[in-house]
């Protein structure tokens, strides 16, 4: 436990001393982006807000990049509602981005247990998107969790992974499906490589 608490305790100062480092930079969003990201890690949703929303407001280069950071301070602040709003205003106001911020609109609904909504808005985003790697992942991920349609979704995260063979995330969402199948040597191998890929490409999703 004591390892534990010097772990946290180190990587918290490694966050305070980036913030720090950030705030000298010249403003941009790129390192607005970045600042975010320390001030969630460092439990400061209010801060996260306050910095990307004026971003939002103007002609952002990545969209997506500020609704996913938005999203997780709004969810952090018990503000689902205002997550929502400010995702399908992103939507309608960066349609070149489009597929990206209805990800970050499913992954909205996932953390608030709208499972079915969040598969209604996966559905749509593959219908016009049938290559969409995350939307596979996130909608078999989706299926495995309820119990529901296993096959489909063990297809679905194979043509993820097919897509990005190192990316830890989609494996372990295989491992899952594999579970929830009783196939639990196939579910310990694909969790072990996952554990094995995690220093690969991971985004964060939630």
């Amino acid at each position: 436990f004591a390892q534990q608490y010097y772990l946290r305790r180190d990587r918290k100062r490694f966050h305070e001393v980036s913030v720090l480092f950030l705030l000298t930079q010249p403003p941009s969003e790129t390192r607005d982006i970045e600042l975010s990201y320390r001030y969630l890690l460092l439990d400061q949703p209010v801060r996260v807000i306050e910095k990307l929303a004026p971003h939002l407001r103007g002609k952002p280069g990545d969209p997506e990049g500020l609704i996913n950071l938005l999203r997780r301070a709004h969810f952090e602040l018990g503000e689902a509602d205002e997550a929502e709003k400010q995702i399908r205003d992103a939507i309608t106001k960066f349609p070149g981005h489009e597929p990206d911020l209805k990800m970050q609109l499913a992954m909205l609904y996932d953390q608030t247990d709208r499972f079915e909504q969040a598969e209604g808005v996966m559905l749509d985003i593959l219908e016009d998107h049938p290559d969409h790697a995350e939307a596979h992942n996130m909608l078999g991920y989706n299926w495995a969790v309820r119990g529901v349609n296993l096959e489909r979704a063990r297809v679905l995260i194979e043509k993820a992974l097919a897509d990005d063979p190192t990316n830890s995330a989609y494996r372990d969402s295989l491992g899952w499906v594999y579970y929830k199948m009783a196939r639990f040597e196939d579910a310990l191998r694909e969790l072990k490589r996952a554990r094995k890929d995690k220093d690969g490409h991971n985004p964060i999703i939630l």
